[in-house]
């Protein structure tokens, strides 16, 4: 561990037992800690080994939310605990617990609305109480400094409606949540590995036609986030297969995209060890299942 961190982590501890007059003092301790938080994800993301992260990362949700909480107007904190807490949900609870997974991510959602609360007054409220109209204003005064918490809350809010499938109130919300991830398209196509793409081809996918859903867009979507990644990202390739391709039973697609990750190195994406690996494990499940799916 640096100095740097073992300074932090002791300024955090006294500040855990100490007065509320040491408020400054902690909120010292969470800015100093934020970027050796960032090393952490990064360092997690670059992991191979699934299994190791599954087990591993929620003691440090737990530390990220209390460091978060601790500086609630820190907006970069926040936005790392938001990002922690929708990636572990997505990647290692949703397919086996969505009611467990809908709190993880209704937690990331909390820390990401709180983020671009502090940087423009009234969004949460928006958020949380305006209708549509309301809330697309605010979405408007959202700037390109703000795409990570921005990206972050929309991936958290559709996680949290995902899981929990057949309630009216998650789905009145839906049309909130895309134009959350349209004002990211407009602001950085690319951020995250085309993320912002990503997520519209899954939601175009995902919909029914009378509900906003095309096909049309969704392929465009993915195939525009392939490009912005040169094709090495490979969990769009396989998100691609899972929503587009069995949307519109085009198994041929869905077979080639599911192959062409299996076959893919281990290195293809530098830093990302974990999302290519969890990509082709995924993909071969995929494949397994296919004569269900089609």
């Amino acid at each position: 561990m640096t100095f740097r961190a073992r300074l932090a982590l002791r300024f955090v501890v006294v500040c855990l037992v100490g007065s509320t007059a040491a408020c400054s003092t902690q909120q010292l301790a969470v800015r100093a800690m934020a970027p050796t938080m960032n090393d952490l994800l990064t360092r997690v993301n670059d992991q191979p080994d699934p299994v190791l992260v599954r087990d591993g990362v929620p003691s440090n949700l737990l530390l990220l939310d209390g460091l978060a909480s601790i500086d609630p107007a820190n907006e970069e904190m926040a936005t790392l605990t938001a990002r922690a807490f929708c990636s572990y949900a997505l990647i290692f609870v949703m397919d086996e617990d969505k009611d467990r997974a809908r709190v993880l991510f209704e937690q990331g959602r909390a820390h990401a609305l709180r983020a671009l609360d502090s940087a423009h007054s009234g969004f949460a409220k928006a958020a949380d109480d305006g209708d549509l109209d309301s809330f697309g204003k605010a979405v408007t005064g959202v700037g390109k400094s703000d795409i990570a918490s921005l990206f972050w809350f929309g991936n958290c809010w559709a996680g949290a409606i995902n899981s929990a499938k057949g309630s009216a109130k998650a789905l009145i919300a839906l049309p909130k949540v895309e134009a959350v991830m349209k004002k990211a398209v407009e602001l950085d196509e690319s951020y995250y590995f085309a993320g912002p793409r990503l997520f519209m081809g899954i939601y175009q996918a995902g919909r029914p036609k009378a509900l906003g859903g095309d096909p049309k867009l969704s392929k465009e979507n993915f195939d525009r986030a392939i490009e912005l990644t040169d094709g090495k990202f490979l969990m769009t390739k396989v998100f691609y297969a899972q929503y587009y391709a069995v949307s519109t039973q085009d198994r041929e697609l869905f077979e080639a995209l599911l192959k062409e990750v299996g076959a893919s190195p281990d290195d293809i994406l530098a830093g990302q060890a974990l999302a290519t690996r969890v990509a082709k494990e995924k993909a071969k499940k995929l494949l397994a299942n296919a004569d269900s799916l089609f």
